[in-house]
């Protein structure tokens, strides 16, 4: 960034706007079809990159794919133990309403 004053990076959008200043070059943002070759080579690249550039090593990711998959298999469980209460709780409140009615009309 040789010969850039070093005000142009102290100063914000709003006091550019306020002194009509122009933009510096290394500021303006690129063009369309530049971010376009970019992401095409971003896409060509492994997938071991994070949403941030970081490099992602695999085991973390299987630790967090092995720890999701789990909590899903507890949590359908969960359901499945819920669900079973509930049929067993209708059945109870449908017997006792069947042998009050019976009792009431006999």
């Amino acid at each position: 960034m040789a010969g850039v004053d070093y005000q142009e990076w102290g100063l914000c959008i709003e006091e550019w706007e306020l002194q009509e200043s122009v933009v510096p070059p290394h500021l303006i943002a690129d063009d369309f079809e530049e971010e376009e070759l970019r992401d095409k080579d971003d896409d060509d690249d492994d997938d071991d990159r994070g949403l941030d550039g970081l490099a992602v090593k695999e085991s973390v990711t299987c630790d967090i794919r092995a720890s999701v998959g789990k909590l899903i298999e507890q949590s359908i469980s969960h359901m499945i133990v819920h669900l079973k209460q509930l049929k067993f709780l209708t059945l109870l409140l449908e017997n006792f309403l069947f042998s009050h009615v019976l009792d009431f009309l006999l």
